[in-house]
């Protein structure tokens, strides 16, 4: 699974064997969120459950860099 970014303690990646409209999984401190990107928003959470503001961090990584993930969606799926 190809990581797009890591910011302060949070890595944007796309899983190579995924399904559905474009989407990226953001991994921090043991929660795995699944956030869509048209439009950017939480879908789903994994393992421990994320506090508001790390979401919030979250969906804010991912919308300013949301270029680079439709990129890598696409060079994947496309």
């Amino acid at each position: 699974m190809p990581t797009v970014v890591e910011v302060s303690g949070y890595a944007v990646r796309v899983f190579t064997k995924d399904h559905g409209a474009p989407h990226v999984h953001v991994f921090h401190s043991g929660s795995l969120m699944k956030i869509w990107l048209s439009p950017v928003r939480l879908d789903s959470h994994r393992g421990r459950r994320p506090r508001a503001a790390e979401v919030a961090m979250a969906l804010r990584i991912v919308a300013d860099h949301r270029g680079a993930c439709l990129r890598k969606w696409n060079e994947i799926y496309g």
